[in-house]
């Protein structure tokens, strides 16, 4: 079984899982090893992982239950409320650990009402900084995808 997919049953959330995934994708296995705990709290670890590890009551806690929400809205059709959780993430959490998250995030959010170049700016900004980034990828999915399938 692989460790996306136990963890998934054990209750990680999409962020967390998302977050591990990226991990996976960016760094090697040692590297990934030192920064699960990072994201993820103290006592997480790449091999054997039994359970997620309960996610501390710190700043990386709060962020990744900000974020959480944000894509709960955005799951229910809620976009607009998504940007508003995005805007307070980011006026909370300036340069926060999960900043690559948020920015994910913000383009779906800016696809989901309508606002293309928004999401294309913001995914073009995002992907000149961060050109090897697998999140750089995903946002030209996203952006692509949409921009496909508008008439």
């Amino acid at each position: 079984m692989s460790e996306l997919r136990r963890w998934s049953e054990d209750g990680a959330t999409p962020l967390e899982l998302s977050l591990l995934e990226a991990a996976r994708s960016e760094y090697s296995p040692s590297q990934v090893r030192m920064r699960i705990p990072q994201v993820l709290g103290t006592g997480a670890t790449i091999s054997g992982l039994p359970t997620p590890p309960p996610i501390a009551d710190g700043r990386l806690a709060r962020e990744l239950r900000a974020l959480e929400r944000a894509r709960q809205a955005l799951a229910v059709h809620k976009a607009g409320e998504a940007l508003r959780l995005l805007d307070r993430y980011r006026a909370q959490f300036a340069g926060g650990v999960l900043g690559s998250e948020e920015t994910v995030l913000r383009v779906q959010a800016l696809l989901a009402t309508g606002d293309r170049e928004g999401a294309q700016a913001l995914a073009d900004t995002y992907s000149v900084s961060h050109p090897d980034s697998v999140y750089a990828r995903r946002l030209k999915e996203f952006v692509g995808a949409r921009n496909a399938s508008s008439p």
